[in-house]
């Protein structure tokens, strides 16, 4: 089951909040500040809600998955995000405190914003806990726009920026203590000149105030990378957790009354609300224990990655493999972090051999052990390590080996895994496994083998009881599916004396109705589109009138079009396959590597650069295999389809080198 935690606060860009200050201090100048405490919450049956202190805004936080929102454990009043597992935990992303609000243009970087927290990392690491993303418009016509930053711990005393392409940029010790307790962390955003300024305040105490801004003043960070955020305010838990992690907080306070340092919300709560302090278990769970074994060998893991950005390759090695040995009962998942670091050291310092050797050992053995995510980085480095030591087409393989994943991967969220699609698999005393039945009328149903669409089954309802308000018999399953996407639903019935009114229907999303009277096999289909937000379905075929027999059979749902998710997807596996024919091209077999840069140019939705560079490439291909015309022709396509791009101009400048100093033979 995926870890998603989808987080929204339920506030309109724009609004202003103003809120109940406990000393009667809040001035005109906050007037657009809130704040929420983790212990003003109630609960509901599907989701977890917490109030704001306007007592009207709620955050809700729907948890799937092996992520969770824990509320009073360990701390009580407070809540805590766990998140164990590691990055695609069941093969997808692990989501957090994701997106937790969206401001619009409630928030002026002109005027500078400043957040602040109280919260308490437990033994872990977060590529970005306390965060804040800042691109609106007043942020839109800067030269290269702001920067979508997290900022957040590595326990157990080093700070991280990143931007939304998860580049570090920037790390540095904290000056304060804040592993293993109650800190208050302050990070504001505000416009200096042609750039956005940040600072990072814990515990009142300004960390690493070392860049200058264009006024003379210095910044934690001044930064102006693009941006594809587009125009929000946010904050909260970074989205994608690359690593396993273990949050507690119990204040949350924004304000857009300009940067204020070291700020601890409306008259200092943060610094001076009641601090709860944990509650040690009598005795630990099976799964607590999972849970500590699973951030001790991180932390192991942590110490190595700080050794691996100081270039202390050698120590790096040595670190992992004594961590490795003390977890050497662990399960393998857990200690691929460690197994990685180790190759990356070793490819660092050259050993191509034996990081290749380490790559196929855990290849072979630990396969089926690694989360997706991993066994992706694990193949990569495979590939590097071929790469290095010229052998093209095992590099090759493994590339292919990872195209056909994600393949696989983007086919499972297009064609949403259905039970017994086709009704040809049977169980003791259900001839339906997989799905739930519900009756409230003379029905029944039951799996024939005369006459079905395909295969050797199809399933047959039948019903005595006429049309009247709940009186019906229904058929139903669970399916996941992606939100804000558009779905074909198709299936194929035939009946015998069917009264009108039976269909497929979840009474929210859809409803396909089916014939009536007796008919041969027809197909019946519908299309529809799922909610944001929505990530489950549910396919139920309600049998709500008389029929002698009612049989289905090859029910199919898939996304029609590309859905939004899957774009990032299709562009990886295009880069992917753009990596196997620079492969093939480094090792001069120029027909392979030219057959992978034709796929690449085929490719639906392929980015301009990845065309480009693609067509760059089979001209180059053309050149090296003296068909000089071809090549020729591939570099003016390159200029004339695609300008703007580097390989443009790059071919240009191959072009110019042609006519100025001499074109292959069969060039001009």
């Amino acid at each position: 089951m995926t870890a998603l935690i989808v987080v929204a606060a339920l506030l309109c860009a724009g609004q202003s909040l103003l809120l109940a200050d406990p000393a009667g201090e809040l001035s005109h100048a906050q007037a657009n500040q809130w704040l929420w405490q983790a212990d003003n919450h109630a609960r509901a049956e599907q989701w977890e809600t917490s109030k704001f202190t306007d007592g009207a805004s709620e955050f809700q936080i729907s948890c799937q998955g092996d992520a969770s929102w824990c509320w009073d454990d360990p701390y009580p009043g407070a809540v805590t995000f766990r998140q164990t597992n590691g990055w695609m935990a069941g093969n997808v992303p692990s989501r957090g405190f994701a997106n937790s609000s969206d401001f619009g243009e409630a928030f002026d970087i002109d005027k500078g914003i400043t957040v602040a927290a109280r919260v308490w990392p437990i033994h872990a690491h977060s590529g970005g806990t306390l965060c804040l993303s800042a691109a609106n418009r007043s942020t839109q016509d800067l030269p290269g726009k702001s920067t979508y930053v997290w900022v957040g711990w590595a326990v157990p005393d080093e700070v991280r920026f990143y931007n939304s392409q998860n580049k570090c940029l920037k790390r540095f010790k904290a000056s304060v203590d804040y592993d293993d307790r109650w800190s208050v962390w302050s990070f504001s955003a505000k416009q200096v000149g042609d750039s956005v300024a940040w600072d990072l305040w814990i515990d009142n105490v300004h960390q690493a105030a070392d860049q200058p801004a264009s006024d003379g003043t210095r910044h934690t960070l001044v930064h102006t990378e693009q941006s594809a955020s587009g125009n929000t305010v946010r904050f909260g838990q970074r989205a994608m957790m690359l690593y396993p992690n273990v949050t507690v907080w119990d204040y949350v306070a924004v304000t857009n009354a300009g940067v204020i340092p070291g700020w601890t919300g409306p008259s200092t709560l943060l610094r001076t609300a009641p601090v709860r302090e944990p509650e040690q278990p009598a005795a630990l769970t099976d799964e607590r224990k999972n849970e500590l074994l699973r951030l001790a060998v991180f932390k192991e893991y942590m110490k190595a990655d700080a050794l691996l950005l100081d270039r202390r390759h050698s120590d790096a090695i040595a670190s992992c493999e004594k961590a490795l040995e003390k977890y050497s009962t662990a399960d393998p998942g857990l200690k691929i972090v460690l197994w990685l670091g180790e190759i990356r050291a070793l490819t660092a310092l050259g050993k191509h051999e034996k990081a290749l050797q380490l790559c196929d050992e855990l290849l072979a053995k630990h396969a089926g052990k690694f989360d997706a995510h991993h066994l992706d980085v694990l193949r990569s480095l495979k590939v590097a390590a071929c790469d290095n030591l010229g052998r093209v087409d095992d590099a090759a393989s493994v590339v292919d080996d990872m195209i056909a994943a994600l393949d696989a991967s983007i086919s499972a969220l297009l064609n949403p895994a259905l039970a017994n699609p086709g009704f040809e698999e049977v169980a003791d005393g259900n001839d339906a496994p997989g799905c739930a039945w519900y009756c409230r009328a003379e029905a029944g149903f039951r799996s024939e083998t005369s006459n079905p669409h395909s295969g050797s089954r199809c399933l047959v309802f039948t019903n005595a009881s006429g049309l009247a308000p709940e009186v019906y018999a229904r058929l139903y399953q669970v399916v996941h599916v992606l939100p804000g996407t558009k779905y074909e639903l198709s299936l194929w019935v035939r009946g015998e004396d069917v009264a009108p009114g039976d269909h497929l229907t979840d009474w929210a999303s859809y409803q396909l109705d089916f014939p009536s009277g007796s008919f041969a096999w027809r197909k019946v289909s519908t299309t529809f589109t799922t909610k944001d937000g929505q990530g489950s379905l549910n396919l139920g075929v309600n049998v709500v009138n008389k029929c002698k027999a009612l049989a289905i059979d090859d029910i199919s749902l898939r996304a029609a079009g590309t859905p939004a998710q899957v774009k990032p997807m299709l562009e990886q596996n295009t880069g992917l396959a753009l990596q196997m024919g620079d492969a093939f091209f480094h090792g001069k077999k120029y027909r392979e590597a030219a057959e992978a840069y034709k796929e690449v140019m085929k490719a639906d939705g392929a980015s301009p650069d990845y065309l480009a560079k693609a067509t760059y490439q089979l001209a180059l291909c053309y050149e090296k295999s003296g068909l000089a015309r071809s090549a020729r022709v591939y570099m003016l396509r390159v200029t004339e389809k695609y300008p703007g791009t580097d390989a443009a101009s790059q071919a240009r400048g191959m072009l110019y080198l042609w006519d100025t100093y001499g074109a292959p033979q069969g060039a001009k």
